[in-house]
């Protein structure tokens, strides 16, 4: 088995911690109780996702305002 170092496994925290929001937000929104296979399909979906495209859906989701600030850096790679 593979060691994950520890920012690699940070990063994976944090994304894991995104999708797991904006997932949150469409079954809310979207009430989909009889389908919790279609949720897993999403997350997948979401987990596949580059960490600033996620960053960037989940902040126009309103699942983490204030932690999910476009940084400078971000603004410079045009996110």
């Amino acid at each position: 088995m593979t060691k994950i170092s520890k920012p690699t496994e940070a990063e994976l925290a944090r994304k894991e911690e995104m999708v797991q929001g904006i997932v949150s937000v469409l079954d809310r929104t979207f009430s989909a109780g009889g389908r919790p296979a279609a949720l897993l399909r999403v997350a997948e979906f979401f987990r596949g996702l580059d960490e600033t495209t996620l960053r960037a859906i989940a902040y126009r989701q309103g699942v983490f305002d204030e932690d999910l600030e476009p940084t400078d850096e971000d603004r410079d790679r045009g996110a």
